[in-house]
């Protein structure tokens, strides 16, 4: 179930309360207890489904289940099919100002293999390389 409410039409009947401003926090009550929001250690349905509004990946696949990018701005494979060059967005800024780089990609990307085991399935033994400031290379080994 979903519920919300808004400031009404802006006509004054009655005591409809006040407000001043806007408020920087939604409190959201879930029907599950997770034991973490880390969504790269930590797979469940509750840990997704809130994570999707908090986290952004790399891509998210379409309609079509092909990949699109979200905070990459473009990607290319090799011609050989094992080494793929991924463009990040410039200007994505993180909860502290602080803008994405590269290193943080590789970092967190390297982190997701070492932790998760689905990451190990699909892309273990893949490496994350930092070309540049806003380049990344991914390259497979299978």
């Amino acid at each position: 179930m979903l519920a919300g409410c808004s400031g009404g039409s802006g006509s004054d009947k009655g005591d409809s309360g006040s407000s001043s401003g806007t408020k920087e926090e939604l409190h959201v009550a879930i029907s599950a207890n997770p034991p973490s929001l880390d969504q790269q250690s930590i797979n469940s349905n509750i840990v997704g489904g809130i994570g999707v509004h908090v986290y952004e990946s790399l891509f998210a696949m379409n309609k079509d289940y092909e990949p699109t990018p979200v905070l990459a701005e473009s990607y290319t494979v090799s011609d050989e099919g094992m080494t793929y060059t991924i463009k990040i967005r410039q200007g994505v800024k993180f909860h502290n100002g602080e803008e994405m780089t590269a290193d943080d990609v590789v970092a967190s990307m390297n982190r997701w293999i070492e932790v998760s085991a689905k990451a190990n399935t699909l892309i273990g033994g893949s490496v994350f390389e930092k070309v540049d400031d806003y380049t990344v290379n991914l390259k497979v080994n299978k």
